[in-house]
């Protein structure tokens, strides 16, 4: 049997000793660590799945219907919503045929040009490729010149020759401008002010009232019989 030592300097050490008498190293025998076992990965469990919606059974959303819009047909004009039994538009006139037509792509013109044009009434519209706007501008407009020279020339210039000649004068004034501004709006891409429908009843107007005051004054005047 062996003799205990010291590790450290060898010198005899008793059994139960734990540190040496010469060096003082200490005779403890550390037990080494056991090794850890690995940590056990932990279970990743499948989610839970929702039981789905049974399809066929209808929800509180699905039984409100919306209300349902009356059918109509809309203007290619000016976008105004019309009812189906309507032929023309209310707001411009336009027919209920016009939907069936091909748009006609206008030509572009700068609008500053466009003005320019329109001050000769119904060309800057024909530059802009509005033809029927053009023509009842041009006629607006050459009606109320020939009236107005009309009236201004008369032999008899009364009252009421001076009235109708600085009406139809201001109304000739009126279609060049309003020829410029609309002019002007068509080749910005915005909608006119006055169509050319409404410029026509406005001078139809206009005409009706200068025949019933010729008519007028021509019944009130009593024909002078001379005496011999």
């Amino acid at each position: 049997m062996s003799e205990p030592r010291c590790s450290n300097c060898g010198a005899l050490v008793s059994e139960d000793a734990e540190w040496c008498g010469q060096c003082f190293a200490s005779l403890r025998v550390e037990s080494e660590p056991e090794p850890e076992a690995p940590a056990s990965e932990p279970e990743i469990s499948a989610p839970e799945q929702e039981p789905e919606q049974n399809a066929s059974i209808p929800t509180g959303e699905d039984t409100e219907e919306a209300p349902k819009k009356a059918p109509f047909w809309a203007c290619p004009i000016c976008q105004n919503e019309n009812e189906l039994d309507s032929t023309l538009c209310p707001v411009c006139g336009t027919p209920f045929g016009r939907l069936f037509e091909e748009p006609d792509e206008n030509p572009r013109i700068p609008p500053d040009r466009a003005a320019l044009y329109g001050l000769l009434p119904g060309y800057g519209h024909l530059k802009c490729g509005r033809a029927g706007e053009a023509v009842a501008r041009m006629f607006f407009a050459l009606g109320s010149l020939a009236i107005t020279t009309m009236f201004a020339f008369t032999a008899d210039a009364g009252a009421v020759s001076m009235v109708l000649t600085a009406l139809f004068a201001c109304l000739l004034l009126f279609s060049v401008g309003e020829s410029a501004v609309d002019a002007r709006r068509l080749a910005s891409g915005e909608r006119e002010l006055i169509t050319g429908r409404q410029l026509l009843w406005v001078f139809i107007g206009a005409f009706g009232l200068a025949v019933l005051l010729v008519v007028f004054l021509s019944i009130g005047q009593t024909p002078s019989v001379g005496g011999g």
